[in-house]
């Protein structure tokens, strides 16, 4: 089909960029990450400047997060906090088709100062307080950019145009569900399945890290095997029912 020539093509332009670097596939890059282990050398991994998080969780950079969590969890403040914290270090994408960009940034506003989001979102603040919004902002404002994509392959365009300009650091979606995958399917799970096979390719190709949202329901927490009685903060491995085994780790907010 026509998507799978354009997926195709982008593998290939991944390809060939990798090969200018000097990163080609074969005997060279197995001994090369042999070396790198036998040697105890540390896989890189992405700091999300949120210490109760990196002590659980390494991300490392052909990884797949999602961060489920039923509505109003706090999911997307969380996947703000990480982006604005990296962006600190380099580019980030960030893909909303939750929120408007105004939305986004008020949050990221409230989150990095702690001034309450109905007062930033109402215009309420006082001179200073727009000063200190205004200052957190454009520290952040080069890294940080926020698109709309609708389909993967419209987020992997993006996200390697960014990677081979002034480099890509992590990639957010908010949420998962909202996207639209690019074959046809009815069946919503294969659905969600395929897309997130997607964005493993695409953390995969790029050497970028992507930090999905999903959201869940009390059922899936169930089918999930968690109870009420869940941690706060908890690991599921078997996430069947959403179609993401062996593509993610899913980390679940309660």
């Amino acid at each position: 089909s026509a998507i799978d020539l354009v997926q195709t093509a982008w593998r290939g332009i991944s390809r060939l960029t990798d090969m200018a670097a000097g990163r080609t596939a074969g005997s060279g890059s197995i001994m090369a990450a042999a070396g790198r282990i036998l040697t105890n050398e540390k896989p890189k991994c992405l700091k999300t400047g949120l210490k109760f998080l990196d002590h659980y969780i390494q991300i490392r950079r052909t990884n797949q997060i999602v961060i489920g969590a039923t509505p109003g969890a706090g999911k997307t403040s969380l996947m703000l906090a990480i982006a604005c914290n990296v962006s600190l270090v380099g580019p980030v994408l960030i893909n909303s088709l939750e929120m408007s960009e105004d939305e986004l940034i008020e949050n990221m506003m409230s989150i990095l100062t702690n001034i309450p989001i109905d007062r930033i979102a109402n215009r309420t603040l006082m001179p200073q307080e727009w000063a200190t919004c205004r200052e957190v902002m454009m520290i952040r404002e080069k890294n940080l950019r926020i698109v709309h994509c609708t389909t993967v392959s419209e987020l992997q365009a993006e996200a390697m145009a960014m990677k081979n300009g002034d480099g890509l650091e992590l990639v957010c979606i908010d949420y998962l569900q909202l996207m639209r995958p690019d074959g046809k399917t009815e069946n919503r799970v294969e659905q969600v399945g395929q897309m997130s096979r997607g964005l493993k390719i695409l953390a995969r190709e790029l050497q970028v890290p992507v930090i999905a949202l999903s959201q869940l329901n009390h059922l899936d927490m169930v089918l999930c095997g968690l109870g009420d009685n869940t941690v706060k903060l908890g690991l599921v491995l078997r996430p069947v029912n959403l179609g993401l085994h062996r593509v993610a780790e899913i980390l679940v907010l309660r």
